[in-house]
């Protein structure tokens, strides 16, 4: 904890924030809302500013070393490479260009962590992504698309991965909630944008930032509230009790205003008295207004599907293995 201690006694306008936090001013930039949290998690002080600032900048402005931000002292190795540390493999998420030209992944560990990788002139793995553009996760697939179709952003690639092997079209932002950047915001001219936050107070501002980014240019702008979500839940757990469909279905009664009716009106509408129920002779034909409303719900509905493809779970495959042949290599 001496070595925390050094690191805390250089920030700013400190103050405790829950038992293993704090607040403070970020040094990166002109602060002065203590834009910046400070957490102790797994041996290692966590630092994020909510204004956007990278931690490298956080770190370079106090004047630290990136093994200050750890309980023991790391080597130049365990630094340099995660694969030497004690975390198993899990996933890789391979950022492209709007060309579909890789540019660098982030690597899922467990315990779970997250680090960026990109090559380096050598050919040889490097831990970060300095001096490279930072676009949206599966951008290739956002412009190839109409610009019709809803587009679903979630915090964290699992999410977006899950959501387009149900037939949407999803995308998140690198580094998670608070790092939404302004060239974004472009991709979404015109088009219908659901966005589905995590459910905590990070991911919650996340959403309310993005939706001010994007209502200027997009068609509409709507944040979803998935119910019955726990303590830092997302769409996945959402998923793992509820089909596509009724997420569809959510979207669609969420995006047009309507709200489900109260315990109260529910009680007013309840069926009547079994004496006078009147027999059911089936469904009411259309009429040709009906038709066509019932043609143009469907029409919306199909709208915020997008085909998943053979090629689409091929990638995902592939990106799997070649994430564990690198890890491999890295050794």
């Amino acid at each position: 904890m001496q070595r925390f201690a050094a690191v805390l006694s250089k920030l700013k306008g400190l103050k405790k924030a829950g038992p293993d936090g704090w607040k403070a001013l970020c040094p990166a930039h002109e602060d002065t809302n203590s834009s910046l949290s400070i957490k102790v998690a797994d041996d290692k002080l966590l630092i994020n500013c909510h204004a956007g600032c990278d931690w490298k900048a956080v770190i370079t402005a106090l004047g630290v070393e990136t093994g200050d931000l750890f309980a023991e002292p790391l080597t130049s190795t365990a630094l340099a490479s995660p694969s030497k540390k004690k975390w198993e493999f899990v996933e890789s998420y391979d950022y492209e260009d709007k060309h579909g030209v890789k540019l660098f992944e982030v690597v899922r560990f467990n315990p779970k962590t997250f680090r960026p990788r990109r090559k380096g002139p050598d050919g040889k793995s490097l831990w970060n992504i300095d001096g490279c553009d930072r676009p949206l996760y599966r951008l290739h697939l956002l412009v190839s698309t109409p610009p019709d179709r809803h587009v679903w952003v979630v915090e964290g690639e699992k999410d977006v991965d899950r959501l387009v092997m149900a037939g949407l079209i999803a995308t998140t932002n690198v580094g998670g909630a608070g790092k939404w950047l302004p060239e974004y915001n472009q991709h979404f001219k015109g088009r219908p944008v659901l966005i589905v936050p995590d459910n905590d107070v990070p991911g919650l501002k996340h959403a309310a930032h993005v939706e001010e980014q994007l209502r200027p240019l997009a068609k509409s702008v709507t944040i979803l509230q998935l119910p019955g979500l726990p303590e830092k839940g997302d769409v996945c757990d959402y998923l793992d009790s509820h089909t596509t469909d009724e997420l569809i279905a959510l979207a669609t009664e969420q995006e047009s205003g309507k709200k489900p009716a109260p315990a109260a009106q529910a009680a007013e509408t309840a069926a009547p008295p079994a004496s006078d129920v009147i027999p059911d002779e089936g469904p009411a034909p259309f009429d040709g207004e009906d038709e066509r409303a019932v043609r143009a719900e469907v029409g919306r509905r199909m709208r915020m599907f997008v085909d998943t493809s053979e090629r689409m779970l091929i990638e995902t495959v592939r990106r799997f293995f070649a994430g564990l042949r690198e890890m491999s290599n890295d050794r």
